[in-house]
């Protein structure tokens, strides 16, 4: 007769217990989106973020935007470490071949644009192969800018994004203000309302990085360049004023000198910005008279352009302030002031 078994052995030998398919291919989707996320969770990703973000007192404009700074703190960190995992990463050469970028974005009372700018411009620095850095400038702002531009930087973290607040106004004076306190090789402006597409910037850098030129400008009256939303009058102002300040100054051969987006290398301001006086929209101007007048080539390259119908650029009042400035350059001398 055969032995008898125990319960433990019945319970080891007894076949497994049919499992629900249905139960089992329902799982799949709720895990599979964690499944996917786990390689690209950094470790390093600091969650205190979240409780020093809402723990600050809401703001009836701009409170409902953390989750917005939050995915962007989030998107820096995931590209930079994989950027760390990378073979590119750990090669000297590479990171010695990268250029340094300084942006100064200038904003005066632009508290309603400036968190949309600032995570436009946060993603596309993201996708590049660049080391860089943004300053804003409140330069005597009367709403909240000053407070949109703190949010944003404690969001962003690592000293990516900064600001200055200045009290006195001029666009000029936080301009020379930004750009003496940074050391990045290529400094550059833009306008707040991003009317120059991002797309072209790359080319600015590009030329000035590669050693082309020491300047490089955006231009909307060089052939290839596209405008949009434009009034008849700004263009007719525009091409006038170009026109105007080619024949005052013989062979300058710029076609547009007041396009808000402008990259200089560091070399060049330093030798430049100590002969500039304007502390307003004449200064980048008055550094492309001197750059021109020591015969070094300036890359004006077209770009896309779109008008901003609120600019606070009051026409009027800034051609009068360019006139000034051009007599002012012209009596003062912009031939050879930089020896070469």
């Amino acid at each position: 007769p055969m032995p008898s078994r125990s319960p433990a052995l019945h319970a080891a030998l007894r076949p497994p217990a049919p499992v629900s398919r249905s139960r089992s291919l329902r799982s799949i989707p709720l895990l599979l989106p964690l499944l996917l996320a786990l390689p690209y969770i950094p470790s390093s990703y600091s969650f205190s973020l979240q409780s020093s973000l809402t723990s600050s007192r809401p703001n009836a404009l701009y409170g409902c935007q953390h989750k917005k700074h939050l995915l962007v703190a989030y998107r820096h960190e995931r590209k930079k470490h994989m950027k760390a995992l990378s073979p590119l990463a750990s090669c000297d050469t590479d990171a010695l071949s990268r250029p340094s970028v300084h942006i100064v974005l200038p904003a005066l009372n632009e508290a309603h644009v400036l968190e949309k700018t600032l995570l436009q411009l946060v993603d596309f620095l993201d996708c590049k192969q660049w080391s860089w850095s943004v300053t804003v400038v409140d330069n005597g702002s009367t709403d909240q800018t000053l407070e949109v531009a703190k949010r944003f930087a404690g969001a962003i973290g690592h000293g990516k994004v900064g600001f200055m607040q200045l009290e006195e106004r001029g666009r000029g004076r936080a301009l020379r203000a930004a750009w003496q306190n940074n050391t990045a090789s290529l400094q550059c402006y833009m306008d707040v309302d991003l009317s120059t597409s991002l797309e072209n910037f790359s080319s600015l850098v590009e030329c000035v990085h590669n050693g082309t030129s020491p300047v490089a400008i955006a231009s909307r009256l060089s052939r290839g360049a596209r405008v949009i939303g434009r009034s008849r009058l700004r263009e007719l102002t525009s091409r006038s004023l170009s026109l105007f300040i080619n024949i005052f100054f013989w062979n300058f051969k710029i076609r547009d000198t007041q396009c808000g987006c402008k990259v200089f290398s560091k070399a060049f301001l330093d030798k430049a910005l100590p002969l500039t006086r304007s502390t307003g929209w004449f200064l980048d101007t008055e550094l492309l008279l001197l750059a021109r007048g020591s015969d070094m080539n300036v890359c004006e390259v077209p770009v896309r352009w779109e008008d901003d119908r609120d600019s606070r650029v009051r026409v009027v009042s800034t051609i009068l302030e360019m006139l000034r400035g051009m007599m002012s350059m012209k009596m003062r001398g912009w031939r050879y002031r930089l020896g070469a």
